[in-house]
Parts: C-alpha cells; structure tokens; sequence
C-alpha cells in the first residue's frame, strides 16, 4: 500500500485572497498515469487570516466539451463530500466515506466553493513558471492545463462546486488544492479496467462524417486474471451524443456478449448473454448505471453475472452486434472507439509521434489489460504498409467482421487494425478476487485471507 499527494510537502499562504461577496469556485486538474488508484479524500490550505473555517463542498468532475464548443463536466459518482469545521492555519483533510477507484488516462477536476478569501499563489502553471510542465508524484499527474482548452486552477464565482464547471483563470495561480490517492483497495473490493469514469469525454473516431463501422462484427478487450476470480459483469460503452464530433447515441445494443479463453479461442462455458444474428429474441441483460433496463446511447451499460469463476489466466471481454449487416450507416450505429490507446501514436507510414494512452497496458488489482506489443496473437488488417493484411501481430481491442459464410455466428476476436495502432473500443470487465481455501489447523477449509 502506498499513500500519494501531488503538494503535501509544501506550506500555503498565511492571508488569504479575497473573493467577493458571491465567492469563488477553485479547482485543479490531475490523472492517474497507472491503474489501481483509489481516491481517499481531499487536502485543502486554510490561510491563518482571511479564510472562513466554515464547511465546505468538494466534488471531482470529468471535464468535457458540450453544446456550442463550451466546456462543462460531469460528476464522477461518490465523490462529492462536505467538510466539517475547518482548521486555519494548516492543510486540511476531507475524507471520502468510501475510496472511489479512478482510471488511468482520464483527466479529473477537482472543486471546492468558498465565500470569504482562498489561498492563492500566482504565476505557477505558466511559461517559465516552476510547474510550467506539470507536477507529478508517484501515479498522479497535474498538467500545466486541462483539455479542450481548459485552464489549470480555473476559477469563477459562485460557492457550490456541483453546480458550475470553472473554465479558465488569470495569472496561471494555484489554490491549494490537493488530492490524495491511495493503492489499497477496500476490503471486498471489485476491479474495472475503467472505473470512476462515467463519460467517455474523447471525440469517438469515425470512418468518415457520415458513415460509422457497423458491419456484422465481434469485438473485445484482452485481459488477464493473476488469480481466480468471480465474473461480476461485462461493460460496454453505448456511445452518447457527441457534439464535439458531431456524432448522434447509439441506435442499438450488441446482441450478444461472452468471455473468451485466449488459449482455445472459445466462448467460456456460462459466459454467453444474448445471441447472435441480425433480429435477435434474446438480449443480454444490459442495464445502465441507474440499475434500470438500458437503451442504446446510455453510456456505460452492463450484463451482470451470478456463479462464474474465471480462473486465473488469459480472456477477451467481447460484444457481438450483427449492426448493419454490411452496410455502414449512423442509422446503425453501436460503439465508439478511441485510436491509440493500448498503442503508440503512429502516421501513416507507422512511425511513432506519440506514447499510447496507455503505454504500459492498465493493471488493477488481479486485472491486467496489456498493451499491444505483449498482447495475443491477431491477423493484422489496416493500412500500414510495414503490415500488411494477414500479417500476424500481437494487438489489444481485436475484431472480427463476419462474411456471408459466417454471418449470425459471435466470432473470436481475432483481427488487429494496425493503423489504428490499439485502439480501444471500451468494453470492460468487473471482476472480484475469489479467496482459495486452505486447511485450518484442525484441518476442516477456512477461507485464506492474505
């Protein structure tokens, strides 16, 4: 286990500065650069003058771009809390009554509201500034600004931080805001490969401005499991509107969704949801965050799992939709995927310009998403010359389009866009670590806890 602050070695200013009657709502931007973070709580600088020590509100957003190009976010769940009595003169903590698990790549903003003065210290974030190229500490990471043109330590007036987004600040200041992650999951705790991340705030990528990929196809996510664990549910992101690329929800659900052993290239046996084919009679059981029957274009969605083990060992989380058969159309629309993930960025020759989302794969817990060199095997399709199709290589988020001889049947995913260089098309696993017996000292089973 490990503790981690991005600024709990450093002291904050002793008078405080002043807000204006309607107050000032402060923020900071941070991600998490590995998996298997948990979010304990808050830090706040109380100035000894000019500081109210009343309670305050503390919330984490995930920013995100919204109607006419404006910047908003969206509440990641669980973690709006309010204080108690504040002390001045010190950092302050504000606990969350339960850890909420983040995820890897993900930008954050966390927020409070104050009427009355905040700690601020100008000149931080900005060219030739100390944190011109950001502050890091352990697998935390705040940048020197935020996506969509978002401002590190954006500011605006008002008091309660879960009910206005602060875009943009003057003078690159910082208001003494920190957040503390912690690597120890709760007791009982289940693991995501994308936990604590209600939105998918990246444009998706497209084929083009008015078609989608919804060709008959399977599709899944490569995961490992370093010790037995229960299947508590596949997740699957039913893409809502996207302004920002002018993209309309989904139209439909997959049919289908199963777990595949790598090894054998099989459906796991009580894995299966739903069913294949173009008019399906049997649906897997998707149901949204609300725990209420989903429909297309919900966001995340989930088929839930009762009496499945899945031993420690090599699968893909898959979703089949028949789509649009061959043809490709919004009007059939069913996934979105994210370019570059699990992979490099590359051009279109192949060569490298950027790191991969996740370069390092994601590990959480028991949970290992790898990334694309250390991935299985897969029958390389795309554009790069360097590969050309039917070019074996190993490749996370691998499809499978069906082909007149194997229409209305859930394929193994087995195909890796290499131009796309691992992209990910947000289909999840939530697993929960099964305890092994073992012999007590009377030598009747109990159960072992590490």
């Amino acid at each position: 286990m490990a503790t981690y602050r991005l600024f709990g070695n450093l002291k904050g200013p002793a008078t405080a500065a002043p807000t204006g009657s309607s107050g000032l709502v402060t923020s900071l931007i941070f991600e998490m650069t590995t998996g298997g973070g948990w979010l304990d709580g808050y830090w706040l600088w109380v100035c000894a003058q000019g500081q109210s020590t009343a309670p305050q509100t503390f919330t984490l957003y995930i920013l995100y771009e919204g109607a006419d190009f404006l910047n908003t976010g969206e509440i990641v769940p669980g973690t709006t809390v309010t204080s108690g009595e504040l002390v001045a003169g010190q950092w302050n903590f504000i606990p969350l009554p339960h850890p909420v698990p983040l995820s890897i790549a993900t930008l954050y903003q966390l927020e409070t509201g104050t009427i009355g003065g905040v700690p601020a210290t100008d000149n931080m974030w900005g060219p030739g500034d100390p944190w011109a190229k950001g502050v890091t500490s352990g697998p935390m990471f705040a940048p020197s600004s935020g996506p969509n043109s978002t401002d590190q330590c954006a500011a605006t007036a008002g008091s309660n931080p879960t009910t206005v987004v602060p875009v943009y600040s003057n003078e690159f200041p910082y208001y003494w805001l920190d957040a503390q992650i912690t690597t120890e999951a709760p007791a009982g705790s289940s693991y995501r490969l994308w936990p604590g991340m209600p939105l998918i705030a990246l444009p998706p990528k497209t084929t083009g401005t008015e078609q989608a990929d919804t060709n008959e196809q399977s599709q899944g996510t490569e995961f490992w499991l370093s010790t037995d664990c229960a299947l508590n549910k596949i997740w699957f992101w039913s893409p809502t509107k996207n302004l920002a690329a002018g993209t309309p929800a989904a139209a439909l659900l997959p049919g289908a969704c199963a777990i595949f052993d790598i090894a054998t290239q099989q459906i796991v046996e009580g894995t299966l949801q739903g069913m294949a084919g173009q008019n399906p009679t049997t649906m897997p059981n998707w149901t949204n965050t609300a725990g209420q029957p989903a429909k297309p274009g919900d966001g995340w969605v989930y088929a839930p799992y009762e009496g499945i083990t899945l031993p420690a060992g090599k699968y893909k989380t898959a979703v089949y939709c028949y789509g649009g058969g061959t043809v490709m159309d919004f009007d059939f629309y069913f996934f979105a995927e994210q370019r570059f993930y699990f992979g490099p960025v590359i051009d279109d020759t192949g060569a490298v310009t950027g790191p991969a989302a996740a370069p390092n794969g994601i590990a959480n817990g028991p949970l290992y998403s790898p990334n694309a060199a250390v991935a299985a095997d897969a029958e390389s399709n795309g554009t790069l010359s360097a590969f050309p199709a039917g070019t074996i290589v190993p490749g996370n988020s691998t499809y499978q389009v069906n082909d007149t001889t194997t229409t209305g049947t859930f394929l193994y995913p087995d195909t890796f866009d290499n131009s796309d260089s691992g992209e990910t098309r947000w289909i999840d696993v939530e697993v929960t670590p099964v305890r092994p017996k073992t012999l007590d000292r009377s030598g009747a089973l109990a159960s072992f806890f590490p």
